[in-house]
């Protein structure tokens, strides 16, 4: 790790869509993860954060499809889970490789590292902690392999800036719970958005949440999946409900999930960045509208969780579906930061501002 940090690069969802939507894994234009790597590269950060979503190889390429991701690797049969060491070397290591020298990588789990999906890759190969490269391994219930549900407890580092400041970035496992209603894992993930709460409340730091899933981001109305009452296309909501009341003493929010670049500010909320335009297929280019009642609220402004008061409407928002990653550089003038969304031919799609908590991308 470095004494002093002056870049911070910021990336999330890089994998190759098999599932679906296939990508063109072939081509550097249609899944532009390896010349993100090398633009990451010639950043030279201090620390690379990625976001989650690594591991995208959840099936085999379509017959129909050949041409476009023909050969890449087939998952593991007879087993709970999806991901090998070929898949993650074709997903992850190979096109990534420029980066992988470039600093440390600050890894934070995904929905996508799930132990069912690519929970054995991420544990063995990412996870920074000791002793847990079988937290996915899979048991014997009833005399059938299952994977089990692993949360991972709260940690964070503390990262000195050339600036003299203290950045404090603290790690929730956001890997499970839903993006549009309220699942049990809301309760389930409360503890650790309770402990992250104390780690930000430390004097001398300012501190940064990192987790997958952003807890106020906009996602497109054509995500309305058509069978939920009272939909609203905040994403996610059970990470909005179980950091409810926890997330003010935060001077940043830094996310993946939605697969786009974004900065959202919700009143009296530290501003959510999305760094999800990693490579993966992005999400559709319209129907970001402002949803009409702030987060934790049904479609009618009333409280999506019982007891608990919704959010505000939104104060500011900035989305570009576009591929990008995210540089971060301290401001000399106390809490603000400069944070460049650089295109994969190393173009800027926009620098934001923030000062006081406040966000402008022009």
């Amino acid at each position: 790790m470095p004494r002093e940090a002056e870049t911070i690069a910021a990336v999330a969802d890089t994998g190759c869509r098999i599932k679906a939507a296939v990508q063109d894994c072939k081509s550097t234009t249609a899944w532009p993860f390896a010349p993100i790597a090398d633009q990451i590269a010639k950043a030279q950060p201090d620390l690379l954060i990625h976001v989650g979503d690594y591991f995208y190889r959840e099936l085999p390429c379509p017959a129909k499809d050949d041409a476009r991701c023909g050969g890449s690797p087939v998952p593991p049969t007879g087993v709970p889970f999806e991901d090998s060491a070929a898949g993650w070397a074709a997903d992850f290591f190979e096109p990534g490789q420029a980066m992988l020298t470039a600093a440390p990588i600050l890894a934070v789990r995904g929905n996508h590292e799930v132990c069912s999906k690519g929970g054995n890759g991420y544990y063995l190969y990412m996870d920074p902690r000791s002793g847990t490269e079988d937290l996915c391994a899979p048991k014997d219930r009833g005399g059938r392999l299952r994977a089990p549900v692993v949360i991972d407890p709260t940690w964070s580092i503390d990262l000195p800036l050339v600036t003299g400041r203290n950045l404090r970035l603290i790690m929730v496992d956001s890997a499970n719970g839903y993006d549009f209603g309220i699942s049990p894992f809301s309760k389930r993930l409360r503890p650790e958005y309770r402990a992250a709460a104390k780690l930000a409340d430390d004097a001398g730091v300012e501190p940064w949440l990192v987790t997958h899933q952003p807890p106020t981001a906009i996602t497109t109305t054509r995500f309305n999946p058509g069978n939920i009452p009272n939909w609203q296309n905040w994403v996610a909501d059970d990470q909005a409900a179980a950091s409810y009341g926890l997330l003010g003493k935060y001077t940043a929010m830094v996310s993946g999930h939605l697969h786009l670049s974004q900065v959202v500010k919700v009143k009296g909320l530290p501003p959510q960045f999305v760094f999800g335009g990693g490579g993966t297929k992005l999400d559709p280019d319209s129907g970001y509208t402002v949803p009409k009642y702030g987060p934790l609220s049904t479609s009618k402004g009333t409280p999506l969780v019982p007891g608990l008061k919704p959010y505000p409407r939104d104060a500011y928002r900035w989305i570009e579906v576009q591929h990008a990653f995210g540089v971060a550089r301290p401001n000399p003038s106390q809490g603000a930061w400069d944070v460049q969304f650089v295109q994969p031919n190393g173009q800027s799609l926009s620098t934001c501002t923030v000062r006081a908590g406040t966000p402008d991308c022009g």
